[in-house]
């Protein structure tokens, strides 16, 4: 036990309490160099501090771990010019240092922080537990004879991240024939700079040698990312290069690499090796990306960019993903960003795919130099940007709607003659994506569709595509007599921007009055020294005031030429045409409505043939769609339910929705879908959705929606309803999606078939930003079904608190099925609380049972867990604490060893229930009673990677207490 300096000791029986003190904080600052790997001639090797305080190093196996929390009140270790080295002659097995900083900051001004450098195995080094890290460069580099690996370096601990890190430089490498590169592994929540202190970059290298491995680099962290070069690659041909993932957190920073980035020349590899960029602002690489290889029988590097680039990604080098010797096997590109995508060339021969898209999809990416292996052969067209030539060549790719630019003053790109073409979609459809179009002297502008038309005024919207050569003037022009022309005159009035210079490719929006009921159309227009380019017209209709359109009695949706009529116009909404999907579409009516009332009436169908199913769409055009009935589209019936879309929709505030199938056999539910993913919903409340079925081998149908706000399953008197999208025999269910943001809440979800040999589906609960609840009153249940291609998934995410008031159920009683994985850890900021039972097992085979996964920010809260139904139970909470009020069953104690103290806890043979290192899970002891098999003892857990170096699983303490453990 570590002496504890300074505070109140209170034993209760085997749980170790402090109640603290505040102290001053301490700075230690080393006392010339330290060796970490002494002789075996010194039995105490130690760090020592100006002042004779020391901390040894903890036994003489690996690990070896300086432990500063003997330290009376430290919160700065300071190197100063010192270095911290290792300098074993013998060429020993790989040893561990570990440096535990206890939460203080370790800093320095040397060149050389730590030098683990040497002609033998570099050691491994971990630093943990440690505040910010601002000092000079870390050397695990490895020299000699063959078979000498370099050291893997970690900085901090995916559950105990550093502050800020600065370094000089990470070398990991290994300099000679055979030897494996060190990983380099950061996990931090500020900033990551390479960079010494007077502003200079450097580098990360964990290359390996001949026939052997490269380290990986990961660095997860919040902030900006600096480097110069990143380099992890083998130096022979058979040598296996290593992947590159760099991960900003929340995008608030940006990435720099000054340099390249390298991870090439690997081959044989057993997985693909990428190159993974995400969740920045923006993103610069200031030299090249390699990722080539010059064998067969190796896949080249990918390189991807596509997760959360809030802004821009500009690579000003090559990008060569070449396998030299087998093209099959050419490396991809993906770069997405909302911002725009910029490369200095691409040459497409050096590539299996390029994916560039911008702007969500829709806007511009550039090719300032030679755009090289481009396939012109092409089906149709005229080579225009209105008519681009649709390519065969699917190599090079963009979202439909979208533009890639490349430019006609580089002599290399004379071959594609000015014209334009059309790419490639994301999919690899020839001909279906974005345009591949000459950068010109003129620039280009798009007239896009007006926002926010609500009386008083409207929001007109341009996009600017090219600036062409020359300062750019974008304007607008508008009126209420029709279409002008490309022309400035004849419009009753116009607004213009100020003139600017370069690549300002973004939105140009302009606020203008209007009145009730009139039509007004607009253009805009760009302006150069070339000339002035004109975009398409577009036009709107004002509202009515008010704005609701009133169902006037309930309307079959199937009949005979139906169409829709409200109380408040004689003009009818028609059904689009005789053929699936038939479509209601509202914006037909001049003008748009604002709400659709259905007030106590309903939507229906009532075909009575068996036919084939039908789609529904009820395209809103914008509207808010509201009813006070507590049915409110009624889809029921005998024989095939036809699916329902709710589209362009703003708030829906109304009944239930009843898709259900019943009749003989062979009858499925209908698929219900509100909003897109494009076009979300905003606010939704519904008494109940139903798209199951109760006819033997009929299908459920599935539940998806979109939104932008609250999502509620509770009727206009606050009952919570119920989703439920179940099969039956030998059939599937329907998977339950929502996805939406703020505050969701249901009484139960049930998607699972009623029989053995069904198949159930996924339930997929998104919340967007984690601003709001997640309440499910009932039970979460997927269950009953086998033999599925795929795994099925209880999924939440991005909530704030998580409450299911009843059971999870996932059970299967069938050796050819897995049951369902109930997974809650992505951003959930608050607290997690089960009530009820899980039961994710498999009846017949213990090897299948579904997996609990519950990680968050707040507290996990279970009423009871028992492990012969999980096939295991992760929990991982952000204040370290989760609670069983209840029952704990088939946790094994087999082959305990210790004893059973929080500071010598028992170690047993428990590999399902786990938790990280430094957390507690507390389970209420009554001596006699509950729990009482668990003997009122201290447990040790497996952490989350199944390594006994979990958390502890405990008595409940007495309220008041602060648990200390390490």
């Amino acid at each position: 036990m570590k002496a504890i300096r300074s505070g109140l000791i209170i034993v209760f029986g085997m749980v170790l309490c402090a109640l603290s003190l505040s102290a001053r904080a301490e700075t230690y600052t080393v006392d010339g160099d330290q060796r970490l790997d002494a002789d075996s001639g010194d039995p105490t090797p130690a760090i020592v501090f100006v002042g004779e305080a020391e901390v040894e190093r903890s036994g003489a196996a690996s690990p070896w771990t300086f432990d500063f929390s003997s330290l009376p009140n430290v919160s700065i270790v300071d190197l100063g010019s010192r270095k911290l080295y290792c300098a074993r002659t013998t060429d020993t097995d790989k040893q561990k240092i570990v440096l535990d900083l206890a939460g203080a900051d370790l800093v320095g001004t040397n060149s050389l922080a730590v030098e683990l450098y040497r002609n033998h195995h570099a050691d491994d080094l971990d630093i943990i537990h440690v505040g910010n890290v601002e000092m000079g460069g870390i050397d695990a580099r490895s020299a000699g004879a063959n078979y000498r690996d370099g050291g893997t370096v970690r900085i901090g601990e995916v559950s105990a991240r550093a502050g800020l890190v600065r370094l000089d430089y990470l070398y990991t490498s290994a300099g000679r024939d055979l030897g494996n590169g060190g990983a380099v592994v950061v996990y931090a929540t500020n900033d990551v700079q390479i960079v010494d202190i007077h502003g200079q970059a450097g580098d990360m290298v964990t290359s390996g040698n001949r026939v052997r491995t490269s380290g990986d680099v990961t660095v997860a962290h919040r902030g900006r990312f600096r480097v110069r070069d990143i380099v992890t690659t083998a130096a022979h041909a058979d040598g296996n290069a290593a992947s590159i993932r760099l991960d900003g957190g929340d995008a608030s920073g940006d990435m720099t690499v000054e340099g390249r980035l390298r991870a090439s020349h690997g081959t044989r590899r057993a997985n693909q090796v990428e190159i993974e960029i995400k969740n920045y602002r923006h993103v610069h690489i200031g030299g090249d990306i390699e990722g080539y290889i010059n064998n067969t029988t190796g896949r080249a590097t990918d390189v991807i960019a596509t997760n959360n680039i809030a802004g821009d990604i500009q690579i000003d080098g090559e990008i060569d993903l070449e396998n030299r010797n087998h093209p099959a096997s050419h490396g991809f590109l993906r770069l997405h960003a909302v911002g725009t995508v910029t490369l200095a060339e691409l040459n497409l021969a050096q590539t299996g795919l390029a994916e560039l898209s911008s702007g969500g999809g829709t806007g511009m990416s550039v090719i300032q130099g030679a755009l090289l292996g481009f396939d012109t052969a092409s089906t149709h067209g005229t080579g225009s940007v209105e008519e681009p030539w649709a390519t065969t060549q699917t190599t090079l790719r963009a979202p439909a709607g979208a533009m890639v630019q490349y430019s006609t003053l580089e002599g290399r790109n004379a071959y594609l003659g000015g014209y334009s073409y059309r790419l490639a979609d994301l999919d690899g459809e020839a001909g279906e994506g974005g345009i591949l179009a000459p950068k010109s002297d003129l620039p280009g502008i798009a007239t896009a569709p007006p926002r926010d038309v609500v009386l008083p005024s409207a929001t007109l919207v341009g996009v600017l595509t090219a600036t062409g050569l020359s300062a750019t003037v974008v304007s607008v022009h508008w009126g209420t007599e029709g279409d002008k022309g490309a022309t400035a005159t004849g419009w009753d009035d116009w607004h213009e921007w100020p003139a600017h210079e370069g690549d300002l490719l973004d939105e140009y929006a302009h606020t203008i009055p209007v009145e009730t009921g009139k039509e007004y159309t607009y253009r805009y227009a760009a302006a150069n020294d070339a000339g002035t380019a004109w975009g398409d017209a577009q036009f709107f209709i004002t509202p009515w005031a008010g704005g609701v359109l009133t169902l006037k009695e309930n309307r079959q949706l199937d009949g005979d030429n139906p169409f829709l009529t409200f109380e408040e116009t004689d003009a009818p909404v028609r059904r689009s045409g005789e053929a699936s999907p038939w479509t209601f579409d509202f914006s037909v009516l001049a003008p748009v409505p604002t709400v659709v009332d259905l007030s106590s009436r309903k939507l229906y169908c009532a075909r009575t043939t068996d036919t084939d199913k039908q789609k529904i769409v009820l395209d809103f055009a914008g509207a808010d769609l509201v009813g006070t009935n507590s049915l409110a589209v009624e889809l029921y019936r005998n024989h095939h339910v036809d699916d329902l879309d709710i589209i362009h929709v703003g708030n829906v505030e109304m009944g239930g929705i009843d898709a259900r199938s019943a009749g003989s056999n062979y009858r499925d539910g209908g698929t219900l879908r509100l909003g897109t993913e494009t076009a979300p919903v905003n606010r939704v409340r519904l008494d109940y959705l139903r798209t199951d079925t109760s006819s033997d081998l009929g299908n459920g149908g599935a539940v998806v929606v979109y939104a932008t706000n609250d999502v509620r399953i509770a009727d206009i008197h606050g009952q919570a309803g119920d989703i439920v999208t179940s099969g039956n025999r030998n059939r599937t269910s329907g998977d339950v999606t929502i996805v939406h943001r703020g505050r969701f809440r249901v009484r139960d979800i049930v998607t699972t078939s009623a029989h053995l040999n069904g198949d159930a589906a996924s339930i997929r609960l998104d919340g967007g930003d984690a601003s709001g609840d997640m309440t499910v009153e009932g039970r979460l249940r997927a269950s009953h079904g086998t033999r599925r291609a795929n795994q099925i998934e209880i999924e939440i995410k991005n909530y704030r608190h998580v409450h299911i008031g009843g059971d999870i159920e996932s059970w299967v009683e069938d050796n050819a099925g897995r049951a369902a994985d109930v997974i809650a850890i992505n951003n959930i900021a608050g607290d997690i609380q089960i009530d009820g039972e899980i039961d994710l097992e498999n009846r017949n085979h213990p090897a299948d049972h579904g997996f609990l996964r519950l990680h968050t920010a707040g507290t996990v809260t279970l009423a009871e867990l028992n492990l012969a139904k999980v096939g295991l139970a992760e929990l991982s909470s952000g204040g370290g604490r989760t609670t069983i009020t209840g029952p704990i069953a088939g946790f094994n104690m087999d082959n305990r060893t210790g004893s059973g103290t929080l500071n010598d806890p028992y170690a047993t043979d428990e590999t399902r229930l786990r938790a990280p290192f430094g957390q507690r899970v507390f389970y209420t002891y009554a001596p006699g009673g509950l729990n009482d098999d668990l003997e009122g003892k201290v447990w040790q857990l497996r952490d989350l990677d199944g390594e006994k170096t979990g958390g502890v699983l405990m008595p409940e303490p007495a309220a008041g207490t602060v648990i200390r453990f390490r």
